[in-house]
């Protein structure tokens, strides 16, 4: 048969940090962790307190999932949202930092002059990295 078409082999490339979620303490039992996910699939997800998997855990994402991700984040108004949502209309609330290729949104929990959809979308992060299992702190009933 014909030759084999040659294989150009890329040269390795350091995966970059694609979107990355991280939530704080607060007052009481909240979740504390930080998930990075790269722009190669490779989810590493750190459990800090009250979460069920405490520590490092990684994961793959499907091409599928990345794509899915990549495209509720774009279809968000994550670009035109202002970096920072930081009053203390509320205390003892957590807060939740959201990067997004290079952009950072810290958000917290207490200032109501940040949209709501963000909060939506720091809770379908979750559920798209596929980290909501690992978060949920364990409970007596369950």
């Amino acid at each position: 048969g014909p030759p084999a078409p040659e294989k150009v082999e890329a040269p390795p490339t350091t995966p970059k940090l694609l979107v990355a979620i991280e939530r704080t303490p607060c007052f009481g039992r909240c979740p504390i962790y930080r998930a990075e996910l790269f722009d190669d699939g490779t989810l590493v997800f750190d459990g800090k307190r009250f979460t069920s998997v405490q520590g490092r855990r990684e994961a793959m994402l499907t091409e599928q999932r990345l794509q899915e991700l990549i495209a509720r984040l774009e279809k968000s108004d994550f670009a035109s949202w202002k970096a920072s949502y930081e009053q203390r209309g509320v205390t003892d609330m957590p807060s939740a930092f959201i990067t997004f290729r290079d952009k950072t949104i810290r958000h917290y929990h207490g200032d109501r002059s940040a949209p709501e959809a963000l909060t939506t979308l720091e809770n379908d992060l979750d559920e798209l990295l596929g980290i909501q299992p690992w978060i949920q702190a364990k409970s007596g009933d369950r």
